[in-house]
């Protein structure tokens, strides 16, 4: 863990920009591998640009001892990659060998919106994993509204609101809102909303989960999360550095940033740190500004 943190920059991003020759880029596409120079952790993707031309480019993944070559993702769920870097995230997302996806970036970069896409293309389209758990921290921002009534469903929905927002924009073609889609999936035990209160003692295996707005939970409470993972499942954990609601917590001492740090020498982990904004101009405009 990088006790000494004090912005994004400083955690470990799971990104490279390199110059290259054109002919390590033709190699990269003509062979479907690069031959580079460098120690680098598993799964570290490369932006290779060519030194005589920046329009010449190519991404790669440091896949078992090698570069390997990363395609765009089409098509998930009915979403594609808008850049780069949410190209290696889906790269990541759609690989079952890795177990461990930690993406971290500021709001409206796509996190969400990905890590749910590449969840239901596998778990409903590809069988890969029998369901879906999606999981976030129940910490407001700014001053609490208190108690709500209902039960445990009706409590937990409002904090679980940017899943169904991001569903909406996935099933757009369906005549059912978004909501009912949800607890209709939640009816077939294809989707589950679990508070990371209720996950002590629980064992999950062949499931995708997503931990949303992980920098509001402790190094411990993610421990508790990450040892729950069971066989065949994959692990995907989101936030935003920038945005920690809880007390005590920072930089360096919350739980998705020693996650990243804890597993990013392990070649079943992956990361990748999304730094332009999809969802508007104006909120990729008020992230600079304030």
């Amino acid at each position: 863990l990088n006790d000494n943190a004090n912005s994004i920059e400083e955690v470990y991003s799971g990104v490279s920009e390199i110059k290259v020759s054109p002919e390590t880029i033709n190699d990269l596409y003509s062979e479907g591998e690069a031959d580079l120079e460098g120690d680098f952790n598993p799964n570290h993707f490369i932006h290779l640009i060519s030194s005589y031309d920046e329009k010449q480019s190519g991404i790669a993944r440091f896949k078992g001892g090698k570069f390997i070559k990363v395609a765009k993702q089409n098509n998930i769920s009915g979403i594609s990659a808008r850049n780069l870097r949410q190209t290696m995230c889906l790269e990541a997302l759609m690989d079952p060998a890795v177990t461990l996806v930690s993406i971290l970036g500021p709001a409206g970069t796509g996190k969400t919106l990905i890590s749910l896409a590449a969840a239901l293309e596998q778990t409903m389209s590809d069988r890969i994993y029998d369901k879906i758990i999606l999981m976030k921290a129940p910490v407001p921002v700014g001053l609490d509204v208190g108690f709500l009534p209902g039960d445990l469903l009706e409590k937990i929905l409002p904090h679980f609101q940017s899943f169904i927002d991001n569903l909406e924009i996935l099933v757009p073609q369906s005549d059912k809102s978004s909501l009912s889609v949800l607890t209709h999936m939640m009816d077939l035990g294809k989707i589950e909303l679990l508070p990371p209160t209720y996950i002590r003692g629980r064992s999950l295996p062949r499931t995708f989960i997503i931990v949303d707005e992980a920098q509001n939970l402790t190094h411990e409470e993610m421990k508790t999360i990450a040892t729950r993972v069971g066989e065949g499942s994959k692990l995907v954990v989101l936030g935003d550095i920038y945005q920690i609601d809880r007390q005590h917590l920072d930089f360096s001492n919350n739980g998705l940033t020693s996650l990243i740090e804890a597993f990013k020498e392990q070649a079943c982990a992956a990361h990748v740190t999304l730094n332009k904004g999809e969802r508007s101009t104006f909120a990729e405009l008020a992230t600079e500004l304030m």
